[in-house]
């Protein structure tokens, strides 16, 4: 389960995390979209209470623009100065 993304990867919640710079391919699709976004990337960090990050390495330009949108409405929207 996906439980944070940002510009540069994203946070899976497991209980069995690989180990740092382990390469992966992702695919998950963010909330209303109507395709998936498939990355590859690296182990950036792994916890066994918490799981592990992934930072991309290798994604589309067009998916990093859905990704960098997603994340700018729902996170910065309601930031006041």
């Amino acid at each position: 389960m996906t439980i944070n993304i940002s510009h540069g990867g994203l946070a899976i919640r497991t209980t069995n995390p690989l180990s740092v710079d382990t390469p992966v391919k992702v695919r998950f699709r963010l909330p209303s979209a109507k395709s998936e976004i498939d990355a590859s990337g690296r182990v950036a960090w792994a916890d066994r209470r918490l799981g592990m990050g992934v930072k991309f390495t290798k994604i589309d330009e067009s998916d990093q623009g859905q990704i960098d949108q997603y994340v700018q409405s729902h996170f910065f929207s309601n930031r006041k100065a």
